[in-house]
Parts: C-alpha cells; structure tokens; sequence
C-alpha cells in the first residue's frame, strides 16, 4: 500500500462544464418500467400495481421521444447555425409551439430522411404523443365495446379480464 504525500492546501476558482440530458434519464426510467413488466409477465404476476408500472413506462416512453427530438432539433440548428446560443434560442422558440409530430417532420427536412408514418416506428409516435396527452391534460373517455364468447371458470374469468398484456 502506498503512501500519498501531504500536500499543502491551495485556493482555486472552479466552474462546471456540464450538460445535462434529462431525456437519457427518462427513457432510463421507461427502461427500468419495462424490465419489470417483463418479469411480472413472465412470472405470471398479476399485482394490482403493474397497470401503474405500464402507464409509468409508456408515460417515460413518450417523453423520452418529446426529449430526444428536441434534442436533435437543437443540435441540428446548432450545427447549421453561426452562433451557438442563437441556433438554440431559435430552435427553443419551436419547439414551445409545436407538437412532437411536427418537431419530427422538420428534422427530416433538415436531414432529408424519409419518413412513411404508416410504418413502424413512425406508426407509433402518434399513439404515443396521444397518450402522453391524454396522461397530461385527462379527461374521462369510454373506450371501444368489445364482446366475445369464452368458456371457463369464474376464476379464470376473472384472471382474463385483468390480463393487461
């Protein structure tokens, strides 16, 4: 084991050079939600908590989106940009007034990526934005009626009805 010298106590100015990216941080939190619901489903757990854990994940999921297309929107303005704090101020100014659809349709203008909102992952990102609304600003809605005729027990009945997978 060695031993550190002593060294003398000195004064300095210290200033953090850090950014922090939040959407990392809830699409970790989507992340953890669903390796629980992977477990619950795989172990046959049916706890009355797992409906939270699915509107926690889908919930992390559409931020997440929110956050990564900001994110590339302002380092694509950024990039394109003279100035640094400009290119962000402007990109800031859109995306307090758009939805996350039309965030996503301008970026693939300035990439010239195609984009077929049929198709998966694009088919998705409506559902999600929905959602997220929904979970932001909720208001009751009924949803579709649906019938079908089984065979069973009470029991299993009652387990099918809340088999939320």
């Amino acid at each position: 084991m060695s031993r550190e010298k002593k060294q003398p106590l000195i004064r300095v100015k210290m200033q953090n050079d850090v950014t922090d990216y939040p959407h990392n941080d809830v699409a970790n939190a989507a992340y953890f939600f669903r390796e629980r619901l992977t477990k619950a489903f795989a172990e046959k757990e049916r706890a009355d908590g797992i409906f939270l854990d699915m509107i926690g994940m889908l919930t992390m999921t559409a931020f997440a989106l929110e956050g990564y297309t900001n994110f590339i929107g302002a380092k694509l303005i950024e990039r394109n940009a003279k100035g640094k704090d400009a290119a962000v101020a402007e990109w800031q100014e859109f995306e307090k007034k758009k939805r996350t659809r039309d965030k996503i349709k301008a970026i693939r203008k300035m990439t010239g990526m195609q984009i077929d909102w049929n198709k998966r992952p694009y088919l998705t990102v409506t559902e999600l934005m929905d959602l997220r609304n929904m979970f932001a600003q909720p208001k009751p809605h009924r949803p579709k009626q649906q019938e079908w005729e089984a065979v069973g027990t009470d029991s299993e009945f009652r387990k099918q009805q809340r088999d939320y997978q």
